[in-house]
This record gives C-alpha cells, sequence and structure tokens, in this order.
C-alpha cells in the first residue's frame, strides 16, 4: 500500500530462522536503517535519518524533546550532534500560533509526503506510528524538508469505526489546518474510489498468507495454535475490506443547510447573504448559484464573510465578479469550499466533527432585484452533488430557496 501511495518502505519478509541446527520459527526480517538502505532508494546518503532512542517502557512523547531521538546516519557536512532542523521543528510544534505553525510548516516538511504517510495510516486505521513509537524521519538535504517513511504500521485492534484520532501531535496539529485536512481526504478517495486497489491488496494479502502459512504451521515454538493463526488472518482480512469501504461511507457523507436573506437588514450595502453550513465528514463545494433578476445585463460581485460577521469588511475575501446577461442565470464560483471542523479532543480519543457556516454577500453597483436564488453544492471530495431540502433529518438533500422579500 505504502509503495502505491509512492512512500519509500522497508523491505520486510518471513524468515525461518537456525541456530546450530535448531529451527528458532519464523521471524520478520527488515532493511537496517543506515546509508545502504538511503542509497537503495536513491536518497542521499549524507543525510540525518532519525529514529526514535532506546528506552524501557513507558516509552516518553518523542516529539517532547529532540532528546529522544537518535540518528541512524547524519550529514557530514555539519556535527553528528548537530540537531537544528530538528529543535526547529519540535520548537514550531509546541511554540507557535495557528497563524505561524500553518505559515512554516511547509517550508520545514514536506507537506506532499506528510499527507501521503498519513493517509496510508489512515487506510488501515492504524495508530501504530504515534507520539510514543515508530517514527522514522529523513531530512532530504536536496530539498531541506522532513519527509516521513511509514513503519511498523498494523491495523488497530478494534473494529474500523472513525479512522481520526489524536495519536500523533505532528499529525493532530497539522490536519487541525482544514486545507490539509481536505488535500488528505482526496489522497483516501484516489485510492478507495479505485476498487482495483481493494483486490490488489486482498491479493496480495491472500498470497503472502499462501506462501508463508506452511512455515507458520510448523512452527512449533509459536504462542498460538495453528487455528488461532488462522482466525487472526481471517480477521485482518475482513478488516482490510471493513476500513477501505468505512473510509469510502465516509467521503461520501458530505451534509449540508443553507439559508438565503435578500437585501439583508444586518448589511444594507448587499442584494443577498448566503449561510452555507458544512457538517459532514467531507467538505462541501460551492459549485453555483442561480440567480432569478428583473434585468439583465448585471455584473455581480461574491463576497466570502471570511470572519463570518454579517458584515462586510476588510477581512472579507472578493472572490469575483460575474456578469449575469439572462434574467435567470448562474454564478459559477470557483474553488470555493466550506470545510466542517474539526474539534480535537484529548490524546487517543477521535476528531469531533462541528458543523460549521460559511457566509456569502451578493453584491452589485447597478440596482437590481433579485426575486430568487438556488444554492448547489457538491461534496467537494467525490465530486456528487449534495441535495437536500427543508427536512434536515436526512443527509443528501436539494435545497431549493426561494424568498420572496423584495426591497
Amino acid at each position: 500500500m505504502g509503495q502505491k501511495l509512492g512512500l519509500v518502505t522497508p523491505e520486510l519478509s518471513f524468515v525461518k530462522l537456525t541456530i546450530n541446527g535448531l529451527s528458532q520459527g519464523v521471524y520478520l526480517k527488515s532493511e537496517q536503517w543506515s546509508r545502504t538502505f538511503l542509497a537503495n532508494y536513491n536518497l542521499s546518503e549524507d543525510a540525518d535519518l532519525y529514529g526514535e532512542n532506546d528506552f524501557d517502557e513507558p516509552t516518553p512523547d518523542l516529539y517532547a524533546d529532540v532528546s529522544n531521538f537518535k540518528k541512524y546516519t547524519f550529514d557530514p557536512s555539519r556535527p553528528e550532534e548537530n540537531v537544528s532542523q530538528l529543535i526547529e521543528l519540535l520548537d514550531l510544534l509546541h511554540d507557535a500560533s495557528d497563524q505561524e505553525f500553518f505559515e512554516k510548516i511547509q517550508n520545514l516538511v514536506d507537506m506532499d509526503n506528510f499527507l501521503l504517510w498519513q493517509a496510508q495510516s489512515t487506510l488501515g486505521f492504524s495508530r501504530s506510528q504515534r507520539k510514543s513509537h515508530n517514527l522514522i524521519v529523513y531530512f532530504n538535504p536536496e530539498i531541506n524538508k522532513f519527509q516521513f517513511i511509514p513503519w511498523n504500521v498494523f491495523m488497530a485492534d478494534e473494529e474500523p469505526i472513525y479512522p481520526d484520532i489524536n495519536y500523533n501531535p505532528l499529525m493532530t496539529r497539522i490536519l487541525k489546518n482544514p486545507d490539509y485536512m481536505f488535500k488528505r481526504n482526496q489522497i483516501l478517495w484516489e485510492y478507495v474510489s479505485n476498487q482495483d486497489n481493494l483486490v490488489d491488496d486482498l491479493n496480495y494479502f491472500d498470497n503472502f498468507y499462501q506462501t508463508t502459512r506452511g512455515a507458520f504451521y510448523r512452527d512449533s515454538i509459536k504462542i498460538s495454535p495453528n487455528l488461532d493463526f488462522d482466525l487472526t488472518v481471517k480477521k485482518h482480512r475482513r478488516r482490510i475490506i471493513i476500513a477501505q469501504n468505512k473510509i469510502k461511507e465516509l467521503l461520501n457523507d458530505a451534509q449540508a443547510k443553507t439559508s438565503v436573506n435578500l437585501n439583508p437588514d444586518f448589511e444594507p450595502s448587499a442584494l443577498a447573504y448566503i449561510e452555507i453550513e458544512s457538517g459532514g465528514f467531507a467538505s462541501l463545494g460551492l459549485s453555483q448559484i442561480i440567480l432569478k433578476i428583473n434585468q439583465t445585463p448585471v455584473t455581480f460581485s461574491l463576497i466570502k464573510d471570511t470572519n463570518n460577521n454579517r458584515k462586510i469588511d476588510q477581512e472579507d475575501e472578493n472572490l469575483g465578479r460575474f456578469i449575469i446577461k439572462n434574467l435567470q442565470n448562474s454564478i459559477n464560483p470557483e474553488n470555493v469550499l466550506i470545510h466542517t471542523h474539526r474539534n480535537v479532543q484529548d490524546y487517543g480519543q477521535p476528531f469531533l466533527l462541528e458543523p460549521t457556516r460559511q457566509g456569502f454577500f451578493i453584491t452589485s453597483d447597478q440596482f437590481v432585484i433579485i426575486s430568487q436564488i438556488d444554492v448547489l453544492l457538491n461534496n467537494s471530495i467525490t465530486g456528487q452533488p449534495v441535495l437536500y431540502k427543508k427536512d434536515i433529518s436526512l443527509k443528501h438533500l436539494l435545497v431549493k430557496t426561494q424568498l420572496a422579500k423584495l426591497s
């Protein structure tokens, strides 16, 4: 899976270990973190490759201090003990405001790599790369950014229910940014919407089981009997299917409410105020605003009420000017998204979806009467229309807001 996402993944295989002619059973063989490993994947060998230090249990929060890390390789152009980039990353994580963090994190972390790395864990509902374990980070000198290498990614023991959990402080803080969450979700959709990926994953799993089960059956010193081994294999195979189907289900979950105020009292300079609420796992896309007006041509401006204070002010964003040439025509904005807020809970707890409202003004320098507005939305991940109506108990509804308020 990691390789299909384009990630660097160490080579792993099961081997039968024999010592002095005596079988020791089946062991997992993995590449070592070394300059040879980096060279095998066409990565610069003269670079810092970090992993967790050696600790007795319980393992501390690795992100709490640079002393929790060790170097497997280092950049010979700097002293081996120099960890200035790692210090900068941890200081930014712990001390920066959200605004500063989101401005600077992309200068320290290869975000394309990070989101792919995080998506792989999400596809398996895995939390193994948590704050205290399984962190392998490479500082790529060619781009001067950290890149993350998946290691020991195993599925959670419980049934897959919700993938986003506060288990890694850097992941949690990055995904608090709705733009990064949206990009992560796009990666997930590209994977799970292609049924060939699930078929390929299951074929790989089945072939691996067929080629290794004989060795596991003959392993006389393993902890579990053969029946339990087979039951465990079946359980994990089933969870691969459940996990990917659950993610597909979540990414199809786009929920919307909408309200329209014509000639709003709270902002007299606006012809209309549209408020859209996103409440599902997937973000909403504002695809079309259909206007019924009394004259043409008319030029309208669409303004995002950035601070949602129902006033046009300097913080608001002008999304463009649109010329309407027919009495019933539409404004077609590009890349206007409404994200559902994620409320981060305590460590080990899932993110909570919090319905989020976003307002938009329609203005014009011309005198014009708008008698009807229809708002068309789509699921910004899947591209499917989000249909809604006044019965808000349904998830996928068509809203047609028709107000007769005229000035």
